[in-house]
Protein backbone atom coordinates (compact mmCIF):
# COMPACT_ATOMS: atom_id res chain seq x y z
CA UNK A 1 0.00 0.00 0.00
CA UNK A 2 0.83 3.52 -0.23
CA UNK A 3 1.41 5.71 2.20
CA UNK A 4 1.57 9.23 2.45
CA UNK A 5 4.63 10.83 4.08
CA UNK A 6 5.50 14.53 5.10
CA UNK A 7 8.78 15.96 4.08
CA UNK A 8 10.03 18.92 5.51
CA UNK A 9 8.99 21.38 3.01
CA UNK A 10 5.97 20.61 4.08
CA UNK A 11 4.84 18.47 0.43
CA UNK A 12 3.20 15.41 0.55
CA UNK A 13 5.75 12.20 -1.61
CA UNK A 14 4.52 9.21 -1.26
CA UNK A 15 6.40 5.98 -0.32
CA UNK A 16 5.82 2.59 -0.34
CA UNK A 17 5.62 -0.22 1.81
CA UNK A 18 6.68 -2.77 0.39
CA UNK A 19 9.95 -1.70 -0.81
CA UNK A 20 10.13 1.72 1.64
CA UNK A 21 11.63 3.56 -1.75
CA UNK A 22 10.59 7.00 -2.52
CA UNK A 23 10.27 6.98 -6.22
CA UNK A 24 13.22 4.78 -6.61
CA UNK A 25 11.12 1.03 -7.09
CA UNK A 26 10.11 1.23 -11.04
CA UNK A 27 7.09 -0.61 -10.36
CA UNK A 28 6.17 1.32 -7.01
CA UNK A 29 6.42 4.44 -9.42
CA UNK A 30 4.33 3.69 -11.97
CA UNK A 31 1.31 2.35 -9.39
CA UNK A 32 2.05 5.19 -6.89
CA UNK A 33 1.60 7.63 -10.03
CA UNK A 34 -1.60 6.46 -11.28
CA UNK A 35 -2.96 6.55 -7.53
CA UNK A 36 -3.19 2.68 -7.42
CA UNK A 37 -2.81 0.83 -4.10
CA UNK A 38 0.74 -1.45 -4.13
CA UNK A 39 0.16 -4.42 -2.29
CA UNK A 40 2.36 -6.87 -4.06
CA UNK A 41 5.10 -6.47 -6.12
CA UNK A 42 5.25 -8.25 -9.73
CA UNK A 43 6.23 -11.45 -9.87
CA UNK A 44 9.24 -11.90 -11.76
CA UNK A 45 10.65 -15.47 -13.02
CA UNK A 46 14.39 -15.57 -12.49
CA UNK A 47 15.09 -18.07 -15.18
CA UNK A 48 13.95 -17.72 -18.99
CA UNK A 49 12.18 -20.07 -20.74
CA UNK A 50 14.58 -22.46 -22.27
CA UNK A 51 17.69 -21.65 -20.67
CA UNK A 52 20.34 -24.46 -19.83
CA UNK A 53 22.14 -22.60 -18.20
CA UNK A 54 22.63 -19.79 -15.77
CA UNK A 55 24.47 -18.39 -12.86
CA UNK A 56 25.79 -15.14 -11.53
CA UNK A 57 28.25 -14.81 -14.94
CA UNK A 58 26.17 -16.00 -17.84
CA UNK A 59 22.98 -17.15 -19.31
CA UNK A 60 22.87 -19.84 -21.56
CA UNK A 61 19.62 -21.04 -23.42
CA UNK A 62 19.16 -23.24 -26.82
CA UNK A 63 19.57 -20.16 -28.94
CA UNK A 64 22.60 -17.44 -27.16
CA UNK A 65 24.53 -17.22 -24.76
CA UNK A 66 24.17 -14.03 -22.48
CA UNK A 67 27.35 -12.95 -20.41
CA UNK A 68 26.53 -10.78 -17.37
CA UNK A 69 27.92 -7.39 -16.13
CA UNK A 70 30.05 -7.40 -19.68
CA UNK A 71 30.64 -3.67 -20.59
CA UNK A 72 32.30 -1.44 -18.64
CA UNK A 73 31.52 0.56 -16.65
CA UNK A 74 27.50 0.23 -17.14
CA UNK A 75 26.85 -3.28 -16.32
CA UNK A 76 25.34 -4.34 -18.82
CA UNK A 77 25.13 -7.90 -20.48
CA UNK A 78 25.94 -9.08 -23.88
CA UNK A 79 24.23 -11.09 -25.81
CA UNK A 80 26.09 -13.56 -28.13
CA UNK A 81 23.82 -15.81 -31.21
CA UNK A 82 25.53 -19.53 -30.47
CA UNK A 83 25.65 -20.06 -34.23
CA UNK A 84 27.66 -17.21 -34.61
CA UNK A 85 30.51 -18.86 -32.00
CA UNK A 86 33.37 -20.21 -33.87
CA UNK A 87 35.32 -21.31 -31.06
CA UNK A 88 35.67 -21.83 -27.79
CA UNK A 89 38.39 -22.12 -24.98
CA UNK A 90 38.11 -23.21 -21.64
CA UNK A 91 40.01 -24.19 -18.53
CA UNK A 92 41.91 -21.94 -15.81
CA UNK A 93 44.45 -20.34 -16.29
CA UNK A 94 47.61 -22.72 -16.75
CA UNK A 95 45.63 -24.28 -19.15
CA UNK A 96 44.94 -21.20 -21.49
CA UNK A 97 48.05 -19.60 -21.05
CA UNK A 98 46.57 -16.65 -19.33
CA UNK A 99 48.84 -14.85 -16.71
CA UNK A 100 48.26 -10.90 -15.08
CA UNK A 101 48.42 -8.84 -17.59
CA UNK A 102 46.62 -10.98 -20.66
CA UNK A 103 43.22 -11.15 -18.06
CA UNK A 104 41.34 -8.36 -16.09
CA UNK A 105 38.98 -8.16 -13.09
CA UNK A 106 36.66 -6.32 -16.06
CA UNK A 107 37.57 -5.05 -19.41
CA UNK A 108 40.79 -5.52 -21.49
CA UNK A 109 43.69 -6.60 -20.89
CA UNK A 110 47.23 -6.75 -23.03
CA UNK A 111 45.00 -9.46 -25.03
CA UNK A 112 42.07 -9.59 -27.35
CA UNK A 113 39.81 -10.62 -24.65
CA UNK A 114 37.21 -8.71 -23.24
CA UNK A 115 36.82 -9.84 -19.96
CA UNK A 116 33.50 -9.44 -17.88
CA UNK A 117 33.34 -8.75 -14.20
CA UNK A 118 34.56 -10.72 -11.85
CA UNK A 119 36.50 -8.53 -9.32
CA UNK A 120 39.95 -10.04 -8.41
CA UNK A 121 40.09 -12.17 -11.67
CA UNK A 122 43.50 -11.66 -12.58
CA UNK A 123 45.13 -12.38 -8.43
CA UNK A 124 43.22 -16.26 -8.66
CA UNK A 125 44.26 -18.77 -10.66
CA UNK A 126 42.05 -21.59 -10.63
CA UNK A 127 39.17 -19.41 -11.82
CA UNK A 128 36.98 -21.74 -14.56
CA UNK A 129 37.02 -19.42 -17.37
CA UNK A 130 35.80 -19.45 -21.39
CA UNK A 131 37.01 -17.89 -23.63
CA UNK A 132 34.77 -17.21 -26.76
CA UNK A 133 35.24 -16.14 -30.25
CA UNK A 134 33.13 -15.20 -33.26
CA UNK A 135 33.51 -12.87 -36.66
CA UNK A 136 34.14 -10.06 -34.34
CA UNK A 137 38.09 -8.24 -33.53
CA UNK A 138 37.78 -9.15 -29.98
CA UNK A 139 37.23 -12.19 -27.69
CA UNK A 140 34.30 -12.52 -25.12
CA UNK A 141 36.00 -14.18 -21.59
CA UNK A 142 34.11 -15.03 -18.43
CA UNK A 143 33.99 -16.95 -15.83
CA UNK A 144 31.41 -19.74 -14.56
CA UNK A 145 30.55 -21.85 -11.42
CA UNK A 146 29.98 -24.75 -12.88
CA UNK A 147 32.55 -25.48 -16.07
CA UNK A 148 31.17 -29.10 -16.36
CA UNK A 149 28.13 -27.76 -17.51
CA UNK A 150 29.19 -25.05 -19.43
CA UNK A 151 31.56 -27.39 -21.70
CA UNK A 152 28.43 -30.11 -22.48
CA UNK A 153 26.50 -27.28 -23.33
CA UNK A 154 29.31 -25.51 -25.76
CA UNK A 155 30.92 -28.81 -26.39
CA UNK A 156 30.32 -28.60 -30.53
CA UNK A 157 32.50 -25.61 -29.82
CA UNK A 158 35.35 -26.76 -27.90
CA UNK A 159 39.02 -26.63 -29.08
CA UNK A 160 42.07 -27.70 -27.43
CA UNK A 161 43.88 -24.45 -26.81
CA UNK A 162 47.64 -23.81 -27.34
CA UNK A 163 49.54 -21.93 -24.39
CA UNK A 164 49.84 -18.71 -26.34
CA UNK A 165 47.02 -18.82 -28.75
CA UNK A 166 44.38 -16.69 -26.33
CA UNK A 167 46.45 -13.69 -26.51
CA UNK A 168 46.87 -13.47 -30.39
Amino acid sequence: KATYVRTHINSTIRQCRKCFTFFACTYCILNITRGNLITQPPKRNKITIGTMYEDKFITMTDKELTIKRYYFPSGQSKTIQLESIKRVWEGNDPDLGLGFLTKKSWGIAFSNVWWSCNMGREFRKNDNNFVVSTDEKFRYGFSVVDREKVRSALASFMVVAEKDEIGE
